[in-house]
């Protein structure tokens, strides 16, 4: 979005993104003739361009994801007046004369074939949407209990033999689906192809390209054609979910997928990727791409950084795409997002510079089998075998361990933590064993006797042993303990903001009560700017670049943000979070460089709806180097007495 487009820009840079994909409904709506949503660009057409320019200006591509044969039920065609050239798989006439009010429509043709799954029971009749509730299993063949005008359509009467149809239903995302051999096909690639030529977009994902009438090698063709063909100019990618044998010179990439169709492991989809989808896209001279790899850390989990290492490994080996499949927020969350792109970033220049031999892609090819890119104390990078080490701390759920085969004596173990940060107590010779952190830059470490080491696990640690068999390793790390380590951070409540000005109130949590105390509101809003603010006051031990968390819980998209204003800077938009409305979450964090001593951060009003204001809980402030995220269960250990 324009507002978190710097930050995004940032992680495509570090993680040597080539390109990024807006989602549809983002970059344009497709509800509005894919006018551009100023929700995400509050500066319309300007502001998606501006965002799209600052993208080009790192060397990144920018591609559009869009639905070429659909129109959501809510679309600005479907009323007051539908429009009728929707695809109607299904045809009959009406029995008898059918009135406004009336809501058992009776037909003259059978109905056992017609859907009765929720969503797929759609009838346009005239000028008409009509929503049946079930089919009679014999004559008279009624549609009963019927929604007459529905979709913001009127109900209206019409003679015996009108014509109904069944609006063809895409099932996955409750969406009508064009007639190819109408001009609305035409028009609405029209539209999507303003949006895009607009913007300045490189490339394009047609999504949902199977949802056409058959024949479908036809008209999963005619589909794409009628966008490419209004584009300015070629795009550098063109990439689909679904080909036709009139596409093969149409689409450039293939073979993305999601990551749960064949296992819950990535590391399985990865190895059926290789098996499967890239030899398949050489076959037909296409660049292979074996995404979708979610990262992620939010409900469906968070994606370790072996995860990460095998899937980019694999792409390495075989010149292969990763897209990657994931949010601002759940990113910008992840407590290891420094290590991960910069493990990202090392593997995508060893393929990008063709720096991989025959050997070490055979390494990378093996099905199931880890291995671990190794910088030595010269800096040169190697790839390894490395194995799993299952049993750290005696049972692994705190800390996760990959050690890799030695190079020139020194054996490197890769550990991160698996949830909160915690201290590793192992036993090893202190003389052979050094720590760094992703970056190379040393560990603190704590010496205690009897040869005893105690590591802070925060992120990803790379234990460095000269000299010290991989079994004398295993060993130290089962017997190792871990305890518990309180995050690096300022904790301040919402409810200590003081000078608080009119547009910003402090109110009680109410029910549901918040366990962190009072929380501050918007009561009106400063879409341009604040209007309104409120400070909070804190001392900071030394400058540098910290991290700004919020805990926010927002109604919706219009109702999800604040404006935060740092020392001396200009006004960020703090919160913006799209999903898990009604929820407590914390946002993704806002980077600040702030001196030492006194602070001042004030919070200003940017969104208010009357009673759907969003609601701020926490501020949480850390420090860029510390790789560490706040979550609830942080924010008990430091708060509660």
């Amino acid at each position: 979005t324009q507002a978190n487009a710097d930050q995004v820009v940032d992680w495509a840079r570090r993680g040597r993104f080539g390109s990024v994909l807006l989602l549809h409904g983002t970059w344009g709506d497709y509800r509005h003739g894919y006018a551009v949503p100023t929700r995400y660009f509050p500066d319309g057409i300007a502001g998606l361009k501006q965002v799209v320019d600052k993208f080009h200006a790192a060397g990144v591509l920018v591609g559009a994801h869009c639905f070429a044969t659909k129109l959501p039920k809510n679309a600005d065609r479907m009323h007051p007046v539908p429009d009728k050239r929707l695809y109607q798989d299904l045809t009959t006439a009406l029995a008898e004369p059918l009135e406004a009010g009336t809501t058992d429509i009776v037909v003259s043709d059978e109905l056992t074939a017609w859907p009765r799954t929720t969503g797929t029971r759609d009838l346009l009749i005239g000028d008409e949407l009509v929503i049946y509730e079930s089919c009679s299993d014999g004559p008279p063949w009624t549609f009963r209990n019927c929604q007459r005008g529905a979709y913001g359509t009127t109900a209206a009467s019409h003679p015996r033999a009108a014509r109904v149809g069944r609006l063809f239903t895409d099932e996955a995302r409750n969406i009508w689906v064009i007639d190819p051999r109408t001009t609305l096909l035409e028009e609405h690639a029209a539209d999507l192809a303003a949006t895009y030529n607009a913007a300045g977009f490189d490339w394009i994902y047609f999504d949902g390209a199977e949802d056409v009438p058959p024949p479908y090698w036809l008209n999963v063709s005619l589909a794409k054609l009628a966008v490419l063909n209004k584009l300015a100019r070629p795009p550098v990618t063109v990439e689909s979910a679904a080909h036709g044998t009139f596409c093969w010179h149409l689409d450039t990439r293939t073979g993305q997928r999601d990551y749960f169709w064949v296992s819950p492991s990535p590391k399985d989809e990865a190895d059926d990727a290789l098996l499967t989808s890239v030899p398949s896209a050489r076959r037909q001279f296409m660049v292979p791409n074996i995404g979708w790899f979610p990262i992620s850390n939010g409900r469906r989990g968070r994606t370790p950084l072996d995860d990460v290492e095998y899937v980019f490994g694999k792409a390495a080996a075989t010149d292969s795409v990763v897209s990657v499949l994931t949010s601002v927020g759940e990113l910008g969350s992840h407590p290891h997002l420094d290590a991960l792109l910069d493990l990202i970033g090392r593997y995508e220049r060893l393929r990008l510079e063709r720096r991989l031999d025959e050997p070490t892609r055979q390494l990378l090819l093996r099905e199931n089998r880890e291995a671990m890119l190794v910088v030595d104390e010269a800096g040169n990078e190697q790839v390894v075998k490395a194995r799993e080490m299952p049993f750290v701390a005696g049972d692994g759920r705190a800390v996760r361990c990959l050690m890799a085969d030695p190079v020139a004596g020194v054996r490197t173990c890769s550990l991160f933590n698996v949830d909160q940060p915690v201290a590793l107590d192992l036993s090893l010779d202190p003389r052979r064993v050094s720590f760094v952190d992703h970056r190379g830059e040393p560990v603190t470490v704590e010496q205690r006797p009897g040869a005893r080491l105690v590591v802070p696990v925060r992120s990803r640690v790379l234990m460095k042993c000269r000299g010290i068999a991989g079994g004398e390793i295993n060993m130290a790390l089962r017997g190792a303990r871990v305890t518990p380590l309180p995050m690096e951070a300022i904790w301040l409540r919402a409810g200590e903001a003081v000078d608080l000005q009119p547009g910003l109130t402090l109110v009680e949590p109410g029910l549901g009560a918040d366990v962190f105390g009072r929380l501050l509101a918007a009561t009106a809003p400063g879409p341009n700017g604040p209007t309104a603010s409120a400070s909070y006051h804190l001392s900071l031990p030394r400058a540098g670049t910290y991290r700004l968390y919020a805990r926010i819980m927002s109604a919706d998209t219009s109702s999800n943000s604040f404006w935060l204003t740092p020392p001396g800077g200009e006004p960020l938009v703090l919160g913006n979070v799209m999903t898990d409305y009604g929820s407590w979450v914390w946002a993704p964090p806002l980077e600040l460089t702030l001196p030492a001593g006194p602070v001042v951060l004030k919070i200003g009003n940017r969104e208010s709806q009357a009673g759907r204001s969003p609601l701020l809980s926490l501020l949480c402030l850390v420090p860029a180097t510390s790789g560490e995220v706040p979550d609830d269960r942080q924010a008990r250990i430091a708060l509660t007495p």
